[in-house]
């Protein structure tokens, strides 16, 4: 099937964890495999992730550079525009939630929301170290 080794490509790109992307899923969910993208971006996000995979090999990685692949898969990747995209600390402290049955505490890295005019945000995301 031509849509495994595309699956297998884009996975070939990512850290897998869990059973939520994996190639099952993607072959369930994308039975003729991913919407192929520009040759250019296609270029641009495996260079973005050679840069990021070497910075984080390293010694002493750049939590930086962990951040800036992270936005490029968000902006670039996925498309969600800078003025949906929002981080800051009041975000953060707004949307934390604290579980105490799990003794862990979630707060959002960055929230997509057109601020003018949902009440609630579309996605949470928080990111870690890696």
């Amino acid at each position: 099937m031509p849509s495994t080794s595309s699956h297998l490509e884009w996975l070939s790109l990512i850290e897998v964890s869990g059973p939520f992307i994996s190639l099952p899923v993607l072959e369930q969910v994308f039975p003729h495999g991913l919407e192929v993208s520009s040759p250019t971006k296609w270029k641009e996000a495996k260079q973005a992730y050679e840069a990021w995979r070497d910075n984080q090999q390293g010694l002493n990685p750049n939590p930086n550079a962990h951040l800036r692949w992270i936005r490029f898969v968000l902006e670039n990747i996925l498309e969600y525009s800078q003025d949906r995209l929002h981080s800051s600390e009041e975000i953060r402290k707004k949307w934390r939630r604290h579980f105490p049955e799990n003794e862990e505490s979630l707060e959002p890295h960055f929230l997509l929301q057109d601020l003018k005019t949902e009440k609630t945000p579309s996605l949470l995301i928080q990111y870690y170290p890696f």
